[in-house]
């Protein structure tokens, strides 16, 4: 049936006379054989792989996978290189921004600070004025209190002066007229 050349592994020869033979041997027309043959001969010389064949595949596979490989472990060298790069960047980046913000920060509490000061020394001021204000009033308040106080205790002085002079002369009239009448019955 198939065997290969001597001088090439790569090519192999069907013997298409001795298949026929076999093929009408176990009853099979002849046409229908050497038709079965010619198909089988074309099948096997075109299509079916030699060791040679395989050999030389698996060492294009090799050579292909060892410049894969390579050029993946460039690859990775490449983007580790580019990833340590980029977190040393975005690291000094982070870094300038922190120390933006704490500057930024800072200055934001040195005029909050400033602000409550200027608020609570406003506040302190007017709370004085209003206090003092208060006081004077209050004071105002107190002397006119006094004021009418003491008219009004001279008032009712000069009513119970004129009370006691009026209930006085009163009690004398009826002293006198006692004293006349005991004085006339004596």
């Amino acid at each position: 049936m198939a065997s290969p050349t001597s001088n090439d592994m790569a090519t192999y020869t069907f013997d298409t006379l001795t298949y026929v033979k076999e093929l009408v041997a176990a009853g099979m027309p002849e046409a229908q054989a050497e038709v079965i043959s010619l198909k089988q001969r074309g099948l096997i010389e075109n299509e079916l792989a030699t060791k040679a064949d395989l050999k030389e595949l698996e060492l294009a596979t090799k050579a292909d996978l060892k410049r894969l490989e390579l050029a993946t472990k460039a690859d990775l060298k490449k983007l580790e290189l580019a990833t340590k790069a980029d977190i040393k960047s975005l690291e000094q980046s982070t870094k300038a921004d922190m120390r933006v913000l704490a500057e930024t920060t800072k200055a934001e509490i040195n005029a909050l600070e400033q602000s409550t000061k200027a608020g609570i020394n406003a506040l302190e001021q007017s709370t004085k004025a209003e206090i003092n204000a208060l006081e004077q009033s209050t004071k105002a308040e107190i002397n006119a209190l006094k004021q009418s106080t003491r008219r009004d205790m001279k008032e009712l002085e000069l009513r119970l002066t004129h009370s006691l002079t009026l209930r006085l002369g009163s009690m004398m009239v009826v002293s006198v007229g006692v004293a006349a009448s005991l004085a006339t019955l004596l």
